[in-house]
């Protein structure tokens, strides 16, 4: 399955037909899902998101990373999506990072008999963005 191509897209007109996607975890489809609800309620264009993903990736690679997994591409959309609410300053990066503190801790604190990764992106809802 390939990820679903944001980058491509100009508007949110473009995406037509998203329910024929399909996610491999459902962390990376709230990420999708985050990302175009808050393009959509204007707190910034795909464009902008596009210009964070593009970078946040490059930066990712720089530093020795692959994106050779979709965890790796949906991770990357995460901290593109923080740079974007920083940016806007949407969001403080303290915030943020308290936010995702006490949601590890949380996690931490569970008697958790699964394995996957967990990632900030519930945080961005848990906050009213």
């Amino acid at each position: 399955m390939q990820p679903v191509d944001v980058l491509s897209c100009k508007s949110l007109a473009d995406l037509r037909g998203l329910d024929t996607f399909r996610f491999p975890t459902p962390w990376s489809a709230r990420a999708f899902g985050v990302v175009l609800a808050l393009a959509e309620r204007g707190q910034f264009t795909l464009v902008d998101f596009q210009t964070a993903l593009i970078a946040e990736i490059a930066a990712y690679e720089q530093q020795g990373g692959s994106i050779d997994s979709d965890d790796a591409y949906y991770s990357r959309w995460i901290e593109a999506l923080a740079a974007v609410l920083k940016q806007r300053q949407l969001i403080s990066g303290e915030t943020l990072e308290a936010a995702e503190s006490e949601k590890r801790a949380a996690l931490a604190a569970m008697d958790h008999d699964h394995h996957h990764a967990h990632h900030p992106i519930p945080l961005v809802t848990e906050m009213g963005l």
